[in-house]
């Protein structure tokens, strides 16, 4: 087997153009494993932080760990390139999507369980199960301070105000009044310009495609670039 060259093939690699895409096709081993056919995409924001996202063929999200996703398509260097699946970009999409949506609200960003804002939004939501269909204005109270919440911290005084009621026993419905009126004086949530602004988006550097291997497709038209 000739002897590939390391140093060239980075070099290489660091003069592909945005958006490149390839495929290579899952082994009967890696399937039996349990490894899932999708897309894997590689992204980079404006301030140069790096993302990867895998999804399956749905597009439903597999990892965000690096360390799983590179096991997951490590290949060795004379591994042939299969035409990619016709859903390709549109999965290369929800991966961006995905990213984006992170970088909109981060995991954890509630706290802790003992943490106040996420005892309230924990409460609202379970509560907001409990009621189902049923209420359309609370339904509707509890939607937009679920949201709410969610995106912003709570004020020191909401924390104090909220905290007081719940020692004190107060009812679900009652939690939520108590919430809805100090979000509509402006009294609950810290809302910064920042937060308000959205995202900025990912630019795609590369995906590949990992592939049925009992799968045969026609090779795929590379995308537009914008």
């Amino acid at each position: 087997m000739e002897q590939r060259n390391l140093k060239k093939d980075q070099e290489e690699a660091r003069t592909l153009p945005p958006i490149v895409s390839s495929a290579r096709k899952l082994t009967d081993t890696e399937i039996a494993e349990g490894s899932s056919p999708g897309v894997v995409t590689y992204l980079r924001y404006p301030n140069g932080t790096d993302a990867l996202v895998r999804v399956d063929n749905q597009g439903n999200l597999i990892s965000e760990s690096p360390y799983s996703i590179f096991q997951a398509i490590s290949c060795g260097p004379d591994t042939e390139p299969c035409p990619r699946a016709p859903n390709h970009h549109q999965l290369v999409a929800r991966c961006a999507e995905i990213a984006i949506e992170e970088q909109r609200f981060p995991i954890g960003q509630l706290g802790t369980l003992r943490n106040p804002r996420r005892k309230l939004w924990e409460r609202l939501s379970n509560y907001r199960q409990s009621i189902q269909d049923h209420q359309d204005q609370t339904i509707k109270k509890l939607d937009e301070l679920l949201q709410l919440i969610y995106q912003h911290p709570l004020k020191e005084s909401a924390i104090d105000t909220i905290n007081r009621h719940i020692r004190l026993g107060v009812s679900d419905e009652e939690l939520v009044n108590i919430a809805y009126n100090l979000a509509q004086n402006g009294d609950l949530c810290i809302i910064s310009k920042e937060q308000d602004e959205e995202p900025p988006e990912p630019q795609i550097i590369c995906s590949m495609g990992l592939v049925d291997p009992n799968q045969a497709y026609a090779p795929q038209p590379a995308p537009n670039n914008r």
